[in-house]
């Protein structure tokens, strides 16, 4: 009876094959479960697997080769040069004592590692499968895959990998995935996560997966969607060799796509050191969703965010994602599409004085545009601090606004001088020019019932980010543009309510 029931009863396996006459350890474990290697050895273990597949696979009834739960030696690898035919090989829950190194193998059956705790490295060379699971697999070692053919599935669910995955010039024709799992958990290990010269001709997932050291993703055909979902990419800071993440030089054909997903809480490559998209050939679609972009090296953010406000491009920056050095919080105005183009004119505005009374320029992004409102936000790549970046915000509004009196209502600011008197003069000029318009546009719509006071509102403060209501709309009767020095004339307009 094998001591791995608590019941001292016979164990499920050597109750199936007990006609091989299953012998005991001196601890009272049958032959699949002891733990004494050498034992096992001595009492002929390798020998009886085989014959047990042997003639497993010659039984008509079989439908699995059955060695789940088995505590394995070296005489793994002799069992996985088996031709197990059409029969599945379950070693599900199996606890494998040894490298694996297969080479030169065709799998018609599929074959199950599920749950398998495996103590060293896994390799497999010039192999086809035919469906392989390694999901919830404990692996302490690195995984090495090299010119293999995945013919079905190949899972690697929920799977924890002490060392690296090296993955090269395979080709996976059905799902490949990789959700739930965390790979090079070891720091001792030196291997990192590559995958090179591999073909994806189906779904790739990676969700919720966790990536330790770098990721090298370069030379692969993607012929479908591949999901970077949640993933965590978290690079070492102390070495710059295990610090990046690479994309470069891979295929995306029309029909493929690849999907970059993060939270709005954890944005993707939040952990990474520096993320470089290089070279890559894309005629499907890519997408970033709740990303850092601020991650990617300079030179190739600019061209992907370039790339992506083309009309017919394929790469798509969606909501959440920080292009940018800086980036404001997204302002959502309520305001009827008739009068969107006030506050895109009134944001323009804005963005032109800051960088000319500032000194360094501020970008202005659409979002979103619906039926009733408008999202955007303000940016900047200069090298400042987002608190200051926040406050010159702040500061510019107000200093904008006491350009012009409006109403009773006077704005009082600090005027930043521009570089000379000449810059002073063009700028106060140019935004006194387009608030007037912006004014008079406003004034225009009121008579023909196109604006209410609330939206009058909103279109005023839409370059507010202190939370302070600059004009009170709801008591205009007259808007008086008013500005004593302009180009050394007084000017003096006065618009009725």
């Amino acid at each position: 009876m094998c001591k791995c029931n608590k019941d001292n009863s016979k164990c499920r396996l050597e109750m199936k094959y007990e006609k091989y006459g299953i012998a005991h350890d001196r601890g009272g474990y049958c032959l699949f479960h002891s733990e004494d290697l050498d034992w096992k050895q001595e009492n002929k273990f390798s020998e009886i697997i085989s014959s047990i597949a042997q003639n497993e696979i010659e039984n008509e009834g079989t439908r699995n080769i059955d060695f789940e739960g088995v505590i394995f030696d070296d005489s793994i690898n002799n069992l996985l040069l088996v031709d197990f035919k059409n029969k599945n090989l379950v070693l599900e829950n199996s606890i494998i004592n040894a490298n694996i190194a297969v080479k030169k193998q065709d799998y018609k059956n599929a074959v199950s590692f599920k749950n398998a705790n495996i103590k060293g490295n896994l390799s497999f060379a010039d192999t086809s499968f035919n469906g392989i699971d390694f999901s919830e697999m404990k692996l302490h070692g690195d995984f090495y895959l090299t010119r293999a053919n995945s013919k079905s599935y190949f899972y690697l669910d929920d799977a924890n990998i002490s060392g690296g995955l090296i993955f090269f010039n395979n080709t996976f024709n059905h799902v490949f995935s990789l959700n739930d799992g965390k790979v090079n958990t070891d720091p001792t290990f030196l291997r990192h996560t590559h995958f090179s010269a591999c073909k994806f001709l189906n779904q790739v997932d990676f969700v919720n997966t966790y990536f330790k050291k770098a990721f090298v993703f370069n030379e692969c055909t993607i012929t479908d969607r591949v999901y970077f979902d949640n993933t965590v990419f978290d690079c070492d800071s102390y070495s710059p060799v295990f610090g990046a993440v690479h994309f470069s030089h891979n295929i995306v054909t029309s029909s493929g796509g690849m999907k970059f997903i993060g939270r709005s809480d954890i944005k993707l490559f939040d952990q990474a050191i520096e993320v470089v998209f290089e070279s890559n050939q894309i005629d499907g679609e890519v997408l970033f969703e709740n990303c850092n972009l601020q991650k990617v090296a300079d030179t190739y953010r600019t061209k992907l965010v370039a790339e992506s406000k083309q009309t017919d491009s394929k790469i798509f920056i969606g909501r959440g994602c920080l292009k940018y050095r800086n980036q404001s919080p997204i302002r959502t105005v309520p305001v009827n599409v008739d009068n969107q183009n006030l506050v895109i004119d009134l944001c323009n505005t804005f963005s032109k004085f800051f960088s000319r009374s500032i000194g360094y320029n501020l970008g202005l992004e659409i979002i979103e545009k619906t039926d009733n409102d408008l999202k955007y936000f303000y940016f900047s790549d200069e090298p400042v601090e987002y608190e200051t970046f926040l406050e010159n915000l702040n500061a510019s509004e107000i200093n904008m606004w006491s350009l012009i009196r409006i109403d009773k209502q006077a704005i009082n600011g600090q005027y930043v001088v521009a570089s000379g008197l000449t810059d002073k003069l063009i700028n106060t000029t140019d935004t006194i020019i387009d608030l007037a318009g912006i004014i008079l546009k406003i004034a225009s719509r009121i008579p023909l019932l196109k604006l209410t006071s609330t939206e009058i509102n909103n279109i005023l403060s839409a370059a507010n980010f202190a939370g302070k209501k600059l004009i009170d709309s709801s008591s205009i009767s007259v808007i008086n543009v008013h500005q004593n020095i302009l180009l050394g004339i007084g000017n003096v307009q006065s618009v009725k309510i």
